[in-house]
């Protein structure tokens, strides 16, 4: 009488544990065709550096004072002859390591 009811309770876990064991087995599989894929990828090229663009041709950008002056002018806050007067101002104290435009 006491026999049956072990019976059936082990049967339940003989259920659970053969669901265990098939939900293990099948991680494990999952984990050995990751592995191998894993293996098989080819090897990533080094990555390139970025290559230095080419100088557009044009005049050379104008200088920090050169750009200051040009804005002032276009906002309107000197008009034409001043600014030429204070360009040339400018272009004539050029530091000694620079070239003269």
């Amino acid at each position: 009488m006491g026999a049956g009811r072990y019976v059936h309770h082990d049967a339940w876990l003989i259920g659970y544990g053969l669901l265990l064991m098939l939900l293990l087995a099948g991680a494990v599989a999952a984990l050995i065709v990751f592995l191998v894929g894993l293996g098989r990828r080819p090897p990533q090229p080094p990555p390139v550096p970025p290559q230095p663009q080419p100088f557009a041709a044009g005049p050379p950008p104008l200088t920090t004072a050169e750009q200051i002056l040009s804005d002032r002018l276009a906002r309107g806050e000197i008009d034409v002859t001043d600014y030429e007067d204070r360009m040339a101002a400018l272009r004539r104290h050029v530091p000694p390591d620079l070239p003269p435009p």
